[in-house]
């Protein structure tokens, strides 16, 4: 149940959602639950969407999600990619007295923004500098991680697909490998975070059994000991004839150093543990980009994390009809183990959750640094829908979506009626 929360105002108006960052296959189900949750509130008179994030915003460039088909909107749930326009732009200082205009022009009172932490930053200072001028806005964050980065929350959306996406990969490519045998030689696969190993450590999930790949897997959290890797590596050759890794980008030296020496930040890691094999085992070794191509597809989605998605997005609305003003979404998990998995909606301030990190606990590294837990496949399981099948079946291919450019036209009346206005205090935390 959530705590109670005194809302800092009560408004009528319209609702825009938007949203940034990198792509995240539950974009849509967020939206949607968005969507469908504004349409029962009264307090809510349009519902806008931004066309390329808050970018769109600033040049009134917005559709209207209200008038949508219906038949578009029931396919928006399970859709791939991200059917509202997005990009990676934020507020330049001197955008947040235009952003307010364009809230006052089209009578919004509403803000949804979904996305990175850089989205979350944006959403908190346009809540703060608003409430500083004195213009009754809700605006709530709801982020969204493949690399599963922010603090304050059990896990982000988007990382229950992005961890499936990976593991379904590994498995195929662990298969391949598998077939190949001694001619497959040592296979590493590089994944796209620098900072935190989530998506490197979901690779673990493909395994089914203790001699199916990936064999080694490296965090930055643990880091990589070059001549612990060799040993490493070659006991898994000798056993199997072949050898899976999986490691970070941004995999360092235990010591905290780049790897190799002096390597430029951009430099792939890979290559070098590629040319160190060759050299001092006389391994064949091959090296492979692990990139996000299919984390944002629904066809890896995990209906866990669509489901959350939209049931944030419902959320979301809610809190911002309750007059809710600079908040966060977050997730919480009931920690009985007795209980299949179960998951709650709390709220966190915006500008904590922005500033939040999350890195792989020590718990859910091995002892020798080059594995996960048990603990972390507990985590992560439910987390992607369950264990995957050992036999994959075909995926289905869901209904494109394209949302209608409904244009949108600025109020006739800028000033929406402010209902009350009792003082801000309560708790930022709980669930519904």
């Amino acid at each position: 149940m959530l705590q109670q929360i005194e809302p800092t105002l009560k408004v009528r108006g319209n609702l825009v959602v938007g949203q940034s960052g990198n792509p995240s296959a539950v974009f849509n189900a967020c939206l949607y639950g968005a969507i469908h949750e504004a349409k029962g509130h009264p307090e809510i008179q349009n519902i806008y969407g931004m066309v390329d994030g808050v970018g769109g915003l600033l040049k009134g460039s917005l559709i209207d999600l209200g008038q949508q088909k219906p038949a578009i909107l029931e396919n928006l749930k399970n859709a791939s990619a991200a059917a509202l326009p997005s990009n990676h732009d934020a507020f330049a200082d001197e955008d947040y007295g235009r952003a307010l205009e364009i809230c006052k022009k089209y009578k919004i009172r509403f803000v949804i923004y979904m996305g990175d932490k850089g989205a979350m930053s944006t959403a908190d200072q346009l809540a703060e500098f608003t409430e500083a001028e004195g213009y009754p806005l809700c605006c709530i964050g709801i982020p969204h991680s493949v690399e599963n980065t922010f603090g304050f929350t059990d896990h982000c959306f988007g990382y229950g697909t992005a961890a499936r996406a990976n593991a379904i990969v590994m498995r195929n490519v662990g298969r391949d490998a598998e077939a190949m045998g001694v001619t497959a030689g040592v296979k590493i696969v590089e994944t796209m975070e620098r900072h935190s190993g989530w998506l490197a450590a979901a690779t673990a999930l493909a395994k089914d059994s203790d001699d199916s790949a990936p064999h080694l897997i490296y965090l930055p959290e643990s880091g990589l000991d070059p001549d612990r890797f060799l040993v490493d590596v070659e006991a898994v050759h000798r056993r199997l004839g072949y050898c899976m890794v999986v490691l970070s980008e941004g995999v360092k030296g235990v010591d905290g150093r780049a790897l190799p020496p002096n390597a430029p930040p951009d430099g792939r890691i890979g290559e070098y543990l590629r040319e160190l094999l060759a050299d001092q085992l006389k391994l064949k070794a091959s090296c492979d980009k692990l990139e996000n191509l299919s984390q944002f597809a629904m066809q890896s989605a995990s209906v866990v994390d669509s489901g959350e998605a939209l049931m944030a997005g419902q959320a979301a609305v809610r809190r911002a009809v309750d007059g809710m003003n600079g908040f966060m979404i977050t997730i919480s998990r009931h920690l009985d183990s007795n209980k299949p998995y179960s998951s709650l909606i709390g709220m966190v301030r915006l500008g904590l959750g922005a500033r939040s990190e999350r890195v792989v606990p020590e718990v859910f590294i091995n002892e020798a640094g080059n594995f996960v837990t048990e603990a972390f496949e507990k985590y992560a399981v439910p987390l992607i829908g369950g264990r995957l099948p050992a036999a994959l079946e075909p995926d289905p291919i869901v209904e494109d979506v394209r949302l209608e450019p409904i244009p949108v036209s600025p109020s006739t009346d800028a000033s929406a009626a402010l209902l009350h206005s009792p003082a801000s205090g309560g708790t930022m935390e709980g669930a519904s």
